[in-house]
């Protein structure tokens, strides 16, 4: 019905032979031989193509499957030549509570970040091998500090990776989300733009320091190029609330200069993190940003503030 079958009107050689004599064969209807697997969120077909009925044609299709399936949602993708997958969504993944168990173990991986699942239930991971920075935005209370949490967890069981946190909505590493895992932060600052300042500008001088003596020490250019060690750890700085640090004070008073003054300098200084952290060393940051369209501290961009 969703016009996915094919009328063959030649007939084959078993139709010729079983015709009663002067008469032909009636047509034959081809359909697309499929597999099936089952889990908890739908199912997913696997297919072989007919001569038109190809990927265009089970792509047009998608929507009418849904609701035969009666399904949240269908794609349909290529599967190699001549094949495609299609995944039917019953449960929406999307909606579901997601548990993660840290293992406790170092990562065999440490380029990759394990994020969950997509809108299809397939797994989703993010390659922090060369990456400057990543941005983590939503609405509050969506999960943006959990999802950190995550990582850190994972990530924590390694010697090749070192923490320092920023978290702009609090004045001590003993409150807030991150006071479960101050033990793991070789460095930790509030709400206060002084020590905030002062954060930034030691990773500014490792990051100098670093990559200086990158060729001398590792023998290379870039530290992907060997990995993450313990004798050199990729550092990680995590940034919450960060418009806390950049903000645009406007006033004439002197201490409001001075606030000023170093919310300047602090963009200056994680721009330079980012921008120079990736090669050689690899510095690399991580920035918490609410939804709220605040300028971009490294470009002056105002981000769209997307779900």
């Amino acid at each position: 019905m969703a016009r996915l079958t094919v009328t063959d009107k030649t007939p084959g050689l078993l139709g010729q032979m079983a015709a009663p004599k002067g008469t032909t064969s009636p047509p034959r209807v081809l359909t697309p031989r499929i597999k099936v697997t089952a889990d908890q969120f739908g199912v997913v077909v696997r297919a072989k193509c007919l001569p038109k009925v190809g990927l265009e044609e089970f792509q047009r299709a998608a929507r009418f499957l849904a609701d035969s399936w009666r399904c949240t949602r269908v794609s349909v993708l290529p599967d190699g030549p001549g094949r495609v997958v299609i995944r039917g969504v019953r449960l929406d993944p999307l909606v579901t509570q997601t548990e993660h168990r840290p293992t406790g173990r170092p990562p065999a991986d440490l380029s990759r970040w394990e994020l969950g699942v997509d809108e299809y239930a397939a797994p989703v991971c993010v390659s922090l091998a060369n990456v400057p920075g990543v941005t983590v935005a939503g609405v509050p209370g969506a999960g943006k500090t959990s999802l950190i949490n995550w990582l850190v967890c994972d990530l924590a069981p390694s010697r090749a990776v070192q923490f320092a946190g920023a978290d702009g909505k609090v004045s001590a590493a003993h409150e807030g989300d991150y006071a479960d895992l101050r033990t793991r932060l070789f460095a930790f600052v509030g709400d206060d733009l002084d020590e905030a300042n002062a954060l930034f500008k030691r990773l500014v001088a490792l990051r100098r320091t670093r990559s200086s003596a990158i060729r001398d020490v590792l023998g290379v250019k870039k530290m992907w190029h060997v990995g993450p060690s313990e004798v050199w750890p990729l550092t990680v700085l995590i940034i919450d609330e960060a418009h806390t640090y950049f903000r645009d004070y406007k006033g004439t008073d002197p201490e409001t200069k001075r606030l000023a003054a170093l919310t300047a300098d602090n963009a200056r200084l994680v721009e330079d993190l980012v921008k120079k952290g990736r090669i050689p060393a690899a510095e690399t940051r991580w920035g918490l940003h609410p939804c709220r369209t605040i300028p971009n501290p490294c470009t002056g961009h105002r981000p769209h503030p997307g779900p």
